[in-house]
């Protein structure tokens, strides 16, 4: 017996269930719908995301029309069930009814519903008085604009919340390289400071220094000194090396 990968297999059959529907003009479950029952205006980051990735169907917006078209008696019931759908009434061009999407995209309503214009008007009344494609589209880029930046703005407050335990992380290792530098340079400084006093104490005063001097003893003990010093130098920085070297493996945060 062979195991063979099926793939995406239920979102195959989702597609096969949606393309059944359509094709036997039955209606569409929530499910199915590209929108469910949703205005896409409405819709959550999450749900905007969905319904881009599930495309539209033609099929499935004649039914749209046709639902709509169904439960309404007039033209508020019409322009409701129309908004329920993402859609928007408006006046044509030859100031007939026509609705738009959320992209913009014009659909004659007496073609999708498929009804003759006497029989929209007999219902609907006379289109002169609604907003012109022209401003249903302006308003409806407004609306998508607004809602965009919505959509950034919940992004990047997920962004700011992911990324605080890393922003946390970071300050405490900046204080931590901070603590371990002034502790060294403390450290540094209470061992120069003791140095530097036992060589002075080295080179004596008063009648043993002038014989020193004369013996050549306290030039000997100066250079004695400075090399001493020297070595102290070099020796705290590559101290200071050695921690900036460590910085750098464990990624130094501090600038």
């Amino acid at each position: 017996m062979t195991a063979k990968e099926l793939g995406l297999f239920k979102l195959k059959l989702r597609d096969l269930s949606k393309e059944l529907f359509l094709d036997h003009g039955w209606d569409l479950p929530d499910g199915l719908r590209t929108y469910g029952k949703g205005n896409p205006l409405n819709f959550t980051l999450e749900q905007w995301q969905q319904a881009q990735r599930l495309g539209v169907d033609p099929r499935g917006m004649k039914q749209a029309f046709h639902d709509a078209w169904a439960q309404s008696d007039d033209r508020k019931s019409l322009t409701n069930a129309l908004m329920d759908r993402g859609l928007y009434l408006a006046k044509g061009d030859r100031r007939g009814f026509v609705a738009l999407d959320i992209d913009g995209n014009v659909y004659s309503l007496s073609r999708w519903v498929g009804l003759k214009t006497k029989e929209i008007n007999a219902r609907l009344g006379d289109a002169s008085d609604l907003d012109s494609v022209a401003a249903v589209t302006s308003w409806l880029k407004d609306r998508k604009t607004e809602q965009v930046k919505g959509f950034i703005r919940q992004v990047k407050a997920k962004h700011t919340n992911d990324m605080q335990p890393f922003l946390d992380e970071r300050a405490e290792m900046v204080a931590a390289q901070r603590k371990e530098r002034a502790d060294l340079k403390a450290k540094q400084d209470a061992r120069w400071t003791k140095e530097t006093k036992e060589r002075q104490e080295r080179l004596s005063g008063g009648l043993r220094g002038l014989f020193d001097r004369i013996t050549g003893a306290h030039r000997k003990t100066q250079k004695a000194n400075e090399q001493e010093a020297l070595n102290s130098l070099n020796r705290d920085q590559s101290d200071t090396r050695g921690i900036n070297r460590h910085r750098k493996r464990g990624h130094t945060f501090e600038r």
